[in-house]
């Protein structure tokens, strides 16, 4: 359930602002320095550790605004920081993938910039885009230094039931009874990982599902 709240806030979070970060950047913003700047900042983000985004994390959701330790509110929150620019890359992809013919058929029929880009290249990138948010939101799924250095290693007695419970996360779990000496820790281990390793074959599964399904194929 931690890894659940966590995703979803990760996902609420992430995907509207990468997807509107995209449209403006790639095509309403001016090819300038300061855009260009922008790019270069968003690529370098992309190949960022987790553990920066944990401190990140640490240093400004705990230490200065003081959010609940351990929650799935902060973990989201700190997971949604260094999915966005891994989101951001491959929508900008599938806009770029969008044949110019499209943009010029609708300006040619009366259509605005905006209806332009929201009516017609933004349904037709989405599939690209979509499989890039599962395949982002996969990998951080798997991610345990942010998640330890929030805090989100303590023992749990309750199923969390909102995302302002204290929690943990199956990737964590994984870290921690892997140090565990006994024998019982060895079964309780390998059922997280055989569950860790379902989601992310769900959601990667989803992913190539949703591309071949509504993927464009453009002579």
């Amino acid at each position: 359930m931690g890894s659940f709240f966590t995703i979803i806030i990760c996902l609420i979070l992430s995907f509207p602002i990468a997807i509107m970060a995209s449209i403006y950047l790639e095509e309403f913003a001016p090819k300038n320095k300061i855009t260009d700047f922008i790019e270069i900042n968003i690529n370098n983000l992309a190949a960022v550790p987790s553990i920066v985004y944990g401190l990140l994390g640490l240093g400004i959701l705990l230490s200065v605004m003081e959010f609940p330790r351990s929650t799935p509110l902060v973990a989201g929150i700190t997971l949604s920081l260094m999915t966005l620019p891994r989101i951001i890359i491959p929508c900008r992809a599938s806009l770029k993938a969008v044949p110019p013919s499209i943009r010029e058929a609708a300006l040619s029929v009366g259509a605005s910039k905006f209806q332009t880009v929201f009516h017609h290249v933004v349904p037709l990138a989405m599939p690209g885009t979509l499989s890039g948010t599962i395949i982002g939101l996969a990998q951080a799924l798997g991610e345990t230094a942010p998640l330890i250095l929030i805090g989100m290693v303590a023992f749990v007695v309750d199923i969390p039931s909102s995302p302002v419970d204290p929690s943990a996360s199956l990737p964590v779990q994984v870290y921690l009874w892997s140090e565990q000496a006994e024998r019982g820790f060895v079964e309780k281990t390998s059922a997280t990982i055989m569950m860790l390793l379902g989601f992310l074959i769900v959601m990667n599964f989803i992913a190539v599902y949703l591309r071949q399904k509504f993927e464009k194929k453009w002579n």
